[in-house]
């Protein structure tokens, strides 16, 4: 989170701890009082969605299982076009 200063400025939630990795969030969307984007936790790139806290900083749901994770093409149509396949109206609300 961050005010715009560098003193303001702290880490929300750590999700993916790796220092080689990190979970590149990216694709950040607003969606209510929600933002979505996409971020690697070391189980590959898929959606999250945070409202602000740690624990509401969750995983919306696993598009691709395993380490590959969504595509860069897919990962784009999700974030600029508001496209969420297989993903419950439930989901995004919790």
């Amino acid at each position: 989170m961050s005010d715009g200063t560098t003193a303001g400025t702290t880490l929300l939630k750590e999700i993916n701890p790796s220092l080689t990795v990190g979970s590149r969030p990216v694709n950040l969307r607003a969606l209510g009082n929600s933002l979505l984007f996409t971020a690697n936790d070391g189980t590959g790139s898929e959606i999250w969605k945070s409202d602000g806290s740690n624990a509401g900083t969750v995983k919306v749901v696993d598009l691709v299982a395993g380490s590959s994770g969504i595509s860069a093409s897919q990962n784009t149509a999700i974030t600029t076009q508001g496209f969420l396949p297989h993903c419950k109206r439930s989901d995004l609300s919790q």
